[in-house]
């Protein structure tokens, strides 16, 4: 057992202690100091990075400054001027406010701070490694405050091995910059990282910051979209791009609570879902939603870093996102609703298309109330309505899909993944070899037919036998899809080439019985869904459905 005396911590010890909690990189150092200049009623900051901030971070403001002779209490630990008794920690309209973080900063770096107040001369001092170096007063011509943070953890060099490569380290420092950026575009910025050219983000519009944050120099006004709601009291305004990808690279997602930058794994997992419908499955794109929360309903003391937040009212702030979202997303619908009233006007079904299940006309206008388990009959996101047409209904949007485009769609995306001929590795022999009758020559199609992954032998004069097929396609039936092609293209006396393979494998592919567990497969990218989806409204569902059923009557005998 210690029996060593219980003793005060020294107070250059505590502090360093503390720096581990507020500062894990120089990004949250950057932070800080950029929250410390906004709160100062800025026009214009100018911030300075070098070595991934670790040999420097430079930020200058022309706020209101400091008093000279008050300097060395700002880089006391528990010092502000934002707070007078402890109920004002729940009415915080200001960033810093415990006065914790230029204490640590200044415990594991260099720094040198010069403020002016517009009535005064204004002064300087240096600390080094939370020790005043020097404190005197100083000419400074304009009012305002410039703090440069050197050698960062030059004191601590075990923090230094868990600070990340340099361009992971540049990466979090433009993320906390280009947040700032979007929350304030009535403040002038300027960035100058290492000896790469200055940029300047002069005061604009906060679509314009949206833009040039989200795409840089290749921005367009049109990918942009803005979003707005409010519900008693609380507010959410921002900005989503209307492109996506799936990777992670070149996006910017930021979750702002009353001109916070917070970190929300939920919050950011209910916003990429409810905007799936927009980006497409499993992809995601930049966007930037600001909360306005009423300050007694938000707690933003939680942390060290102030990063995480709790809301009093969290289930208003997800219904709040997902109605702001909703919003846009019918805005988008609508749009291409009237983009392709054209084209439904022209869309027409032959009348031996049959209707599949029991669906009734007067059940198309309810779709939207509808559950989506009673829509899909059992499979995820579609129900097949004819032989060629299907009801995809996800995320409260509707939208008809044309069956033969998607499964071709569908199609190349198998074939992209192999390399002509498919053989072995890309092929699936079948259990049970399937035969393939037929009364006419078609032995010119079959290397042809086999070089698409079909493996079919010649059993008789008659009778062609299939024994493979491409991976993916080995639950369908395939010997009746390919017997309708061999006869067709027999009849036409023409060759196959792939796009007309597979233009006519998904028409006869959809003549057959289509199993759940290949529907399962489909319409899970934007590949496969691309010139196959026809977004259209309830009333135009109804009157689509309802003039073919028509056909159907009149063609009865």
């Amino acid at each position: 057992m210690n029996n060593e005396s219980i003793k005060l911590l020294d107070e250059h010890l505590i502090n360093q202690i503390k720096a581990g909690e507020v500062i894990e990189r120089p990004a949250n150092v950057l932070k800080e100091l950029l929250e410390n200049a906004i709160d100062s009623d800025p026009g214009k900051i100018d911030v300075e990075i070098r070595d991934s901030g670790l040999s420097l971070i430079k930020v200058e403001d022309d706020g209101h400054g400091i008093d000279w002779k008050e300097l060395p209490i700002a880089f006391y630990r528990h010092t502000t001027s934002k707070l007078g008794k402890f109920e004002d920690l729940f009415t915080l309209d200001s960033f810093g406010f415990r006065g914790e973080a230029l204490a640590s900063i200044s415990s594991i770096s260099k720094i040198t701070c010069r403020s002016k107040k517009s009535d005064q001369k204004g002064g300087k001092i240096e600390i080094n490694g939370a020790q005043i170096t020097s404190h005197i007063e100083a000419e400074i011509s304009k009012p305002g405050t410039s703090i440069f943070i050197k050698d960062l953890f030059f004191n601590t060099p075990a923090r230094l091995k868990f600070v990340k490569s340099k361009n992971s380290e540049k990466n979090a420092l433009l993320k906390f910059f280009y947040g700032h950026i979007l929350s304030y575009p009535n403040i002038s910025f300027t960035l100058k990282m290492d000896d790469d050219e200055k940029l300047r983000y002069p005061t604009s519009s906060a679509q314009k910051r949206a833009e040039i944050v989200f795409f840089k120099k290749a921005h367009k006004e049109s990918q942009v979209a803005e979003i707005d709601f409010e519900y008693e009291g609380y507010k959410v305004n921002g900005f989503i791009a209307s492109n996506s990808s799936k990777s992670t690279s070149g996006k910017y997602q930021y979750i702002i609570a009353n001109s916070r930058i917070i970190q929300d794994r939920a919050l950011h997992m209910h916003i990429v879902r409810t905007l799936e419908p927009l980006w497409g499955f499993g992809s995601s794109g930049s966007y930037y939603l600001k909360l306005s929360v009423p300050t007694s309903h938000i707690d933003v003391n939680v942390h060290p870093d102030k990063s995480r937040v709790k809301f009093e009212k969290p289930s208003l702030i997800y219904s709040l996102i997902h109605g702001s979202i909703q919003k846009l997303l019918n805005q988008v619908r609508k749009s291409k609703i009237a983009n392709n009233s054209n084209q439904l006007e022209e869309m027409s079904l032959p009348a031996s298309d049959q209707y599949i299940g029991d669906l009734k006309p007067n059940r198309w206008s309810g779709f939207a109330h509808t559950s989506e388990q009673d829509i899909c009959n059992g499979l995820e996101h579609f129900h097949q309505l004819t032989k060629k047409f299907s009801f995809y209904y996800k995320n409260d949007y509707s939208t008809l899909v044309h069956t033969p485009t998607m499964i071709s769609n569908y199609l190349k995306t198998i074939y992209k993944e192999h390399s002509l001929p498919i053989s072995e590795g890309g092929q699936t022999p079948l259990i049970i070899s399937e035969p393939i009758k037929l009364e006419k020559d078609v032995d010119h199609l079959l290397e042809q037919i086999n070089y698409f992954g079909f493996e079919v032998d010649r059993l008789d004069s008659t009778t062609l036998v299939l024994r493979g097929v491409p991976t993916g396609l080995e639950d369908l039936e395939n010997h009746q899809v390919l017997r309708n092609i061999l006869l067709c293209e027999t009849k036409n006396g023409s060759s196959l080439n792939l796009d007309v393979f597979l233009k006519l494998y998904s028409n006869y592919l959809c003549e057959t019985n289509i199993p759940s567990v290949f529907w399962e497969k489909l319409g899970r990218s934007d590949a496969e869904l691309e010139g196959a989806t026809l977004e259209i409204s309830d009333q135009q569902l109804e009157k689509f459905f309802k003039g073919h059923l028509n056909q159907q009557e009149s063609a009865r005998p």
